[in-house]
């Protein structure tokens, strides 16, 4: 019966600790980021293909 109490006192212990609050705080600033870059570079890549197929699309009406 011991063991659950302390198995519960240390998960409140961890729980109250916020040594590695900032580390966290900053991992998930970093993913968002990551997020937008993903996505802006997504949305870039889609309008960059269809830039060439356009291109490329009067290049062949030129021949």
């Amino acid at each position: 019966m011991l063991r659950p109490l302390r198995l519960v006192a240390r998960l409140i212990r961890v729980a109250a600790d916020s040594r590695g609050a900032t580390a966290i705080e900053y991992g998930m600033i970093l993913a968002v980021i990551a997020l937008a870059l993903v996505t802006a570079m997504n949305n870039w890549s889609a309008a960059n293909n269809n830039l060439w197929d356009y291109v490329a699309s009067y290049l062949v009406v030129a021949r």
